[in-house]
């Protein structure tokens, strides 16, 4: 059964997911420049997808849900094995494979980021559309300023970070296009699942494919890129 919890963000929450969604990206931007992987995803799952999320919720909303295979989860999941077949005609394996560093990947990383970066994702949407909880346009607003924030947490994110070392794949027309475009579905969807369920449950199986078909697909290592 699904308990859920309330949450009632205050002003440090709109502070907090203002920083997370366009400061935070820039910082581990940097910190990778300087130092490798490790420091800023330390910084990324430890103190914003854990620390600030858990503080501030009381939650991290791992419960299991009423009813895990929705029609939203499994159109997802359908789609996420149509984006896996495109994927096989872009992603290119690394040129040194390294048997350790694929499985540390594969059953650490994946499992790992899965689980922790859409947190911070939600808790920035949740933190704007949430604050008002009577119905006015105050709401309406919030609501939009929320969701804006949660897709540019995203893609900041992506943009700044993650292209900096993560998975190596050719560009091919159309299936890059298609690829991409598949990735703003995926951002809709796990707002959806989350919003419908109020389980990050189905968001982590559904994120968990993701990156592991990634890994799997590329032969990835992300061993190499933790320290420079």
């Amino acid at each position: 059964m699904n308990r859920i919890q309330s949450f009632q963000p205050t002003k440090i929450d709109l502070l907090l997911s203002i920083i997370a969604a366009i400061i935070m990206p820039f910082i581990c931007s940097i910190l990778y420049d300087l130092v490798g992987a490790l420091i800023p995803l330390l910084i990324y799952y430890g103190f914003f997808c854990f620390g600030i999320v858990y503080v501030r919720k009381k939650t991290l909303n791992y419960s299991l849900p009423d009813k895990l295979f929705t029609n939203g989860f499994l159109f997802l999941f359908a789609f996420e094995i149509f984006r896996i077949f495109l994927s096989i005609f872009i992603y290119e394996p690394m040129e040194t494979f390294n048997l350790p560093g694929f499985l540390l990947t594969l059953f650490i990383w994946a499992p790992i980021n899965a689980f922790s970066e859409q947190l911070i994702w939600i808790y920035v949407y949740e933190s704007f559309a949430n604050f008002y909880q009577a119905k006015s346009s105050k709401r309406k607003t919030f609501k939009v300023i929320g969701f804006i924030l949660y897709l540019t947490i995203i893609a900041l994110i992506h943009i700044l970070f993650w292209t900096k070392f993560l998975f190596e794949s050719e560009s091919q027309f159309p299936w890059t296009i298609i690829l991409i475009s598949g990735n703003f579905i995926l951002s809709f969807g796990y707002l959806y699942l989350y919003l419908k369920s109020k389980s990050m449950v189905p968001v982590f199986i559904i994120h968990l494919i993701v990156d592991s078909s990634a890994v799997i697909l590329s032969l990835y290592s992300i061993i190499p890129y933790l320290f420079i």
